[in-house]
C-alpha cells in the first residue's frame, strides 16, 4: 500500500489524535514513532516533520487529553437545569473521564506545566480545563449555593479531590463496601469498577465538596 498524503495541518492532529488512541487501547509500549506512522500510512520522515522525538508527541497527546478533558465537561454540562446539579453532574464526568482512560490521564499529569512542558500548548490545555472547572464554580457563587471565596482557590480545592479520587481508583487503591461506600484502606485485591458504578463512588467526595463550599461554612 502506497503512502498517504496529508495537509500539513491535518497530518499533526490526525498523529496526534492517532497515538492518542494507540496509547489507549494498546499501551505505552507499543506507542512507537514506526507503528504510528505505519498505522497512518504515512513515512516516518513525514510524521518527524511534526514531532522530533517521542517525547515530542507524547507531550502533545497530554495537551490534546486536556483539550478532550475540557470538552467532556463542557458537552456534560447541556441541558442541567442549576449551576449546583452542573457541578455535581460534571465531578462525576470528570472521574468518569480518568477512569475509562488511565494510560491517557496518567500521560496528562506525567509532564510538568510549566514553561519548559515539551510543548507549547500543553500548560494551555491545562489551564482550560481548569477553567470550566472554575467557572461551575462561579455559578454556583452567582446562584448562593457556594461562599463567595476566591473561586481559584475552591477550583483548586475540587481538581485535588477529583484527581485523587481518579487516581485511587485507576490504581485499584479503594474499592465499594456492600453499603455503597468506599473503604478506606489501600486494598490491590480491589473490585474493578464499573463505568455504571462512577457516580455512586464520586457523590461522598462531591457532596462533601459542596457541604465545603457552602456559605452556611462561613458563619
Amino acid at each position: 500500500m502506497g503512502k498517504r498524503k496529508y495537509h500539513h495541518q491535518d497530518l499533526r492532529s490526525i498523529l496526534v489524535r492517532t497515538a492518542s488512541r494507540i496509547l489507549e487501547e494498546e499501551g505505552m509500549e507499543s506507542l512507537t514513532m514506526r507503528h504510528l506512522s505505519k498505522t497512518i500510512g504515512v513515512s516516518r520522515s513525514a510524521s518527524y516533520r511534526h514531532f522530533e522525538d517521542k517525547t515530542a508527541l507524547l507531550g502533545a497527546v497530554a495537551a490534546d487529553g486536556f483539550n478532550r478533558l475540557r470538552d467532556c465537561l463542557a458537552e456534560n454540562s447541556e441541558g442541567v437545569p442549576t449551576p449546583l446539579e452542573l457541578f455535581r453532574h460534571c465531578s462525576c464526568a470528570y472521574v468518569r473521564f480518568a477512569v475509562t482512560r488511565p494510560t491517557l490521564y496518567n500521560l496528562m499529569f506525567g509532564f510538568e506545566l510549566t514553561d519548559g512542558a515539551p510543548v507549547p500548548e500543553l500548560a494551555d490545555a491545562a489551564s482550560g480545563a481548569f477553567s470550566v472547572i472554575s467557572d461551575f464554580i462561579v455559578g454556583c457563587q452567582r446562584q448562593g449555593s457556594f461562599r463567595s471565596s476566591d473561586p481559584v482557590e475552591l477550583a483548586n480545592v475540587t481538581w485535588s479531590s477529583l484527581h485523587g479520587l481518579s487516581m485511587l481508583l485507576i490504581d485499584g487503591a479503594v474499592r465499594m463496601t456492600g453499603d455503597g461506600r468506599l473503604l478506606h484502606a489501600l486494598m490491590k485485591d480491589s473490585d474493578v469498577i464499573q463505568v455504571e458504578d462512577i457516580p455512586a463512588i464520586s457523590n461522598s467526595v462531591v457532596e462533601t465538596l459542596v457541604r465545603g463550599f457552602s456559605p452556611d461554612c462561613d458563619k
